[in-house]
């Protein structure tokens, strides 16, 4: 049979139940044909039936399945098993739908001006899919994603500005093709809560119209913004004029029956903000208040306004105490006070409790019933020295419109007289004509907390006017902005209390007479204070002399929150710490700004204890002439790190050893610095390089002669030091060690308009090592150029102290230019063999000048050519003083000659010591002054080893070959056993009469190999009687030419090119 059905359904829909009849294909049929299913189904747990006769199947598309392609095989089979078998499958599908929108997690929102959109999603159901869109405008401040239905804060103007405040209404639609389903969102821009400081007057009659004025921040006109008076359930909003953006006005209308009491005041914009319980508005008449108050006296709310006609005197140990929410007035444009303990003992309670929860009590001015709005100040409150301090006490009071007197300037609405401390704590101090708050100098307290959590505002003058000795008396929390001079007026100069701290309050001190911290005070000054002084006043820290007073100033300033100190207009005179400041003083992140060019210096430190700690300030000053730092005497600092030094003229003017104290790495120093002309003992010293804020070096400028004794002084890499006209630098018994480098070299050079400097000077051994020069240059020195040649006159002088050599190493330097010698070494100094790879130039004389036993312990690798600039005879080299060489060395060879101005004895001092060895090294040149000579052994023992090569021959001639001066020639005598002669020339010598170059006396047991003996005075040699020369090799390794200069100048005489044996008579060649 054959399996055949009319074709099933393709389609149906989710949720719906399907039905197919299968049959069989005509002509096929068969009896007892039964149908089955057979095989898996999709989906595999499908709940499907089949009636086995008629073959209906059926089954229910599940919405939980979703949209899916169901699948099933029927089999249908008849008695002789004959069968057939066909799939079928069918495609489940949602039914069309329209569009079902919704939107979370809402569509109504409020934002304020600069707050970001939280964002919200739409998602929306219906089939075919919906696509969604905007209808109507969205805000620029907002941007929506279709794909995804997410509206969110815009990329490009993520916030709400004052411009979008008001109403914005749009539609998020969603549309397929069997409908559209949409969502209003709606968003309302308001403005952000306003800031509400103040509403003035605090106070007024129900009976009268109230002009006020509320001050705060961030009103804004367009969002029309109102000001209520709220009363319990009494709301009260009043016709409100915006006049900016700190500052709204309105007029409280008379209206008897309005409620009494102190009143909320909101200022609603949209969003809103309350000051709380700052209001008064008073209910009856009032009563008067005049003259001496001298028993105990209760000002009631009730009865308020309580009305100052005369000047009021508390006083014969009366008190006089003012309820929670009473208004005292006194008539404007008068002197009117109240006077609190002045003429004898009175105190004064007003206390309104917490402020914003209490009822304020209010000093203010008149204003009569049904009265115009008032205008004008009255004086204020007074407290004497009479004051009951221990009952007295004002909190949450609000003093309003005081500090008149007459024309007087110097006046507050509070006075505090000398001897007095009226507690006043959270209360608000403001409009006053003059200064807010005036202490006589001695007011204030110690032990008591008297002045604190205070709001003085709105002033015409300075918050704040008293002695600069109780400045540390006042609380730490003071709000003093808003004032015609936002500052702490300080009057007088003395700090002396034992710990005088000064509070940041967020405005400068103004130092009217600047300050002095004696009598051992310590002033401490928290970061972040601003100090401005007065033109040319300054900032003292203790006094001078046997009798001054000791005196303390911390000042820790953080990067965040440095210490300024200026001057208020002008120039000030900068800070004195003079010679009894005391340990523990500090200034770190201070910034001294803005001092006067005509003062030593805007920090300037006079002898004393080396206390102070100076580290991370801004010393700076663009005045002509300005100094950052003074260092007086031989005054110094302990500490002197990361400071900023930028001056116009000098950044550190100091004497030594100070002035190492104040030159650090850490530091910047934007102009030259200065080191007077001094000396110091018994330190040890550090010269850093100081570098500019472009790390390029300042000049050091020392003034005058340097001089270190005992000590040391170590100046770093890069240094460049001016040298005045003639100045030196001298250490005895003390190191010097110039630790150049390559890239940066130490220099030492002429100041501008010094055509040379004197020389650097090494007397004696270093105290903590012998001295070093490395990677230096040392131009023009050497004094002055019109003088002769002498010892003293080079760039580096090295010297002997109590017959103790100095032994510096000195390499890598440069010498240029010196108006004497390069460097001249006395008597048993030398360089132990460390003076290397030096360059001496363009001296006015030699090179070097040393003692001839010490010149085998200078060095090799030096350049010493070019100098002699003089022209001078006898300075074309090494100059070497005659000596008695007892050590054994070796002359290497320079590119100068050596210049023998004495004789040379080469030979053992003592007996047992050991036999010196002198080595002339190949190329070396000797060059001998008139009748000097070079004598080995005659005595006791000494070795010369002179053997050039046939490329390098040494060379032992005269000093002056052009106008030939004669020296005696080289005398070897008993003792000089082993010395050698080989490639050699000698010539010029036999100065003295039968002599030759080469003198072989009694004794002499020397090895001469290749040599040219000429030009002698004389002979080629002598041979003394008892002497063994041993002349090795063929006699043609010897030349003997034009010597015999004495018989025939010039030409000489052939009779005299010979070896003179005085033993045998004869003269020969050998």
């Amino acid at each position: 049979i054959d399996l055949v059905s009319v074709p099933p359904p393709t389609v149906i829909f989710v949720g719906t139940a399907y039905t197919y009849d299968v049959n069989l294909r005509s002509g096929t049929e068969s009896a007892g044909v039964v149908f089955s299913l057979v095989g898996s189904t999709v989906p595999s747990n499908l709940p499907i039936t089949i009636d086995p006769v008629t073959g209906e199947v059926s089954f229910t598309a599940s919405a939980s399945n979703g949209e899916l392609e169901y699948s099933y095989t029927v089999r249908a089979e008849n008695v002789l098993g004959e069968g057939d078998e066909e799939s079928i499958t069918v495609d489940a599908v949602n039914p069309p739908a329209t569009p079902i929108l919704s939107v979370t997690p809402d569509t109504v929102f409020v934002l304020e001006v600069g707050e970001r959109f939280p964002g919200a999603s739409a998602t929306a159901t219906g089939n075919p899919t919906p696509a969604l869109s905007i209808s109507g405008t969205l805000p620029d401040f907002l941007e929506f994603d279709p794909p995804t239905g997410l509206l969110s804060a815009s990329s490009t103007k993520p916030a709400p500005v004052e411009a979008d405040i008001g109403g914005h209404s749009f539609e998020i639609v969603a549309t397929n093709s069997e409908g559209t389903d949409s969502a209003t969102i709606d968003i309302r821009v308001i403005a952000a809560p306003p800031a509400v400081d103040s509403i003035t007057p605090a106070a007024g009659r129900r009976q009268a119209d109230v002009p006020v004025v509320v001050r705060g921040a961030g009103f804004v006109s367009a969002a029309a913004p109102a000001i209520r008076l709220e009363l319990g359930a009494y709301r009260e909003t009043l016709a409100t004029t915006f006049v900016d953006v700190n500052t709204l006005s309105a007029v409280v209308p008379s209206d008897p029956s309005r409620p009494s009491g102190v009143y909320d005041v909101v200022v609603d914009q949209g969003s809103s903000t309350t000051l709380a319980k700052r209001f008064t508005m008073t209910e009856g008449d009032g009563s008067t208040l005049s003259g001496t108050i001298a028993t105990d006296t209760v000002l009631t709310a009730l009865e308020s306004p309580h009305v100052v006609t005369r000047n009021v005197s508390v006083e014969n140990g009366a008190t006089l105490s003012i309820e929670p929410g009473a208004v005292v007035m006194f008539a404007g444009e008068s002197n009117l006070r109240i006077d609190v303990g002045v003429a004898s003992a009175g105190a004064l309670v007003a206390n309104g409790g917490d402020p914003g929860v209490g009822d304020q009590v209010v000093f203010t001015r008149f204003q009569g019933v049904g009265a115009p709005a008032p205008s004008g100040h009255y004086r204020g409150l007074r407290f004497g020295a009479n004051n009951i301090s221990a009952a007295t006490a004002l909190r949450n009071v609000v003093i309003e419109f005081g500090g008149r007197r007459n024309a007087a300037t110097e006046q507050g609405a509070i006075e505090v007289l000398a001897g007095s401390a009226p507690r006043i704590h959270d209360s608000i101090i403001r409009e006053s004509m003059n200064h807010g708050f005036y202490a006589q100098s001695g007011a204030g307290s110690e032990t008591a907390n008297w002045f604190d959590r205070n709001q003085l505002t709105t002033h015409g003058r300075s918050p704040i006017s008293m002695g600069s000795d109780d400045v540390s008396t006042l609380g730490a929390i003071l709000d003093l902005l808003g004032n015609g001079q936002d500052r702490v007026y300080v009057r007088g100069s003395t700090v002396s209390r034992p710990d005088a701290s000064w509070t940041n309050y967020g405005v400068p001190f103004y130092l009217s007479a600047g300050l002095v911290v004696r009598g051992g005070s310590t002033m401490s000054v928290e970061a972040g204070t601003e100090m401005r002084f007065a033109s040319g006043r300054r900032l003292q820290i203790s006094t001078g002399g046997t009798s001054g007073e000791n005196g303390t100033f911390v000042g820790p300033g953080t990067p965040q929150a440095p210490i300024r100190m200026v001057a208020d207009t002008g120039t000030w005179n900068g800070i004195h710490l003079d010679d009894n400041i005391q340990a523990g003083s500090l200034l770190r992140n201070v910034r001294v700004e803005g001092f006067s060019g005509s003062v030593n210096g805007g920090l300037r430190v006079d002898p004393g204890e080396r206390v102070a700690i100076v580290e991370g300030c801004l010393i700076q000053s663009s005045e002509a002439g300005s100094v950052g730092v003074y260092l007086a005497g031989g005054a110094g600092v302990s500490s002197f790190e990361n400071n900023v030094v930028d001056t116009e003229s000098l950044s550190v003017d100091a004497a030594m050893p100070g002035f190492s104290d104040v030159l650090r790495t850490s530091s910047v120093y934007e102009a030259p610095l200065r080191v007077r002309g001094s000396s110091a003992a018994g330190v040890d010293m550090v010269w850093s390089r100081p570098a500019a804020s472009d790390t390029s070096t300042q000049a050091i400028r020392p003034t005058g002669n340097l001089g270190v004794t005992n000590g040391s002084l170590l100046i770093e890499a890069g240094n460049r030091i001016e040298m005045p006209l003639n100045g030196q630098l001298a250490m005895t018994n003390s190191q010097l060690a110039v630790d150049g480098t390559p890239s940066e070299p130490v220099i030492f050079e002429p100041a501008s308009g010094a055509a040379y400097w004197n020389r650097i000077r090494l007397r004696g051994p270093g105290a903590t090592g012998a001295s070093r020069i490395t990677h230096a240059v040392l131009q023009s020195a050497g004094s002055d150029p019109a003088l002769g040649a002498s010892t003293q006159r080079a760039a580096l002088a090295v010297e002997a102290n109590s017959g103790v050599p100095a032994t510096p190493a000195i390499s890598n330097t440069s010498i240029v230019d010196s108006n004497g010698y390069g460097m001249t070494f006395a008597n048993e100094t030398h360089c132990g063999g460390g003076c290397n790879d030096n360059i001496i130039v363009g001296s006015r004389f030699s090179a070097l000048r040393m003692v001839a036993n010490f010149v085998g312990r200078f060095g090799t690798g030096n350049a010493l050519a070019g100098n002699n600039t003089s022209g001078t005879l006898g300075h074309e080299g090494v100059w070497v003083a005659g000596d008695v060489l007892d050590t054994t060395a070796a002359w290497p060879a320079n590119d100068v000659p050596y210049v023998v101005q004495g004789d040379i004895e080469l030979r053992q001092s003592y007996p047992l010591d050991p036999v010196p060895v002198l080595t002339i090294e190949p190329g070396a040149e000797l060059r001998f002054a008139s009748d000097r000579r070079l004598r080995v052994g005659e005595g006791n023992d000494g070795v010369l080893d002179a053997r050039g090569t046939a490329s390098q021959p040494i060379t032992f001639t005269s000093i002056d070959a052009t106008a030939p001066v004669f020296w005696r020639g080289i005398d070897f005598n008993q003792g000089s056993d082993g010395s050698m002669l080989d490639h050699v020339v000698v010539s010029y010598g036999g100065r003295s009469n039968g002599t030759g170059n080469v003198n072989f006396r009694s004794g002499a047991v020397v090895t001469i190999g290749v040599a040219t003996l000429s030009l002698s005075e004389e002979y080629a040699a002598v041979i003394y009687t008892g002497s063994a020369p041993m002349f090795t090799g063929p006699t043609t390794n010897r030349v003997y030419e034009l010597n015999g200069q004495a018989s025939n100048p010039g030409s000489g005489d052939p009779a005299f090119d010979c070896v003179r044996d005085i033993a045998t008579g004869t003269c020969n060649p050998l």
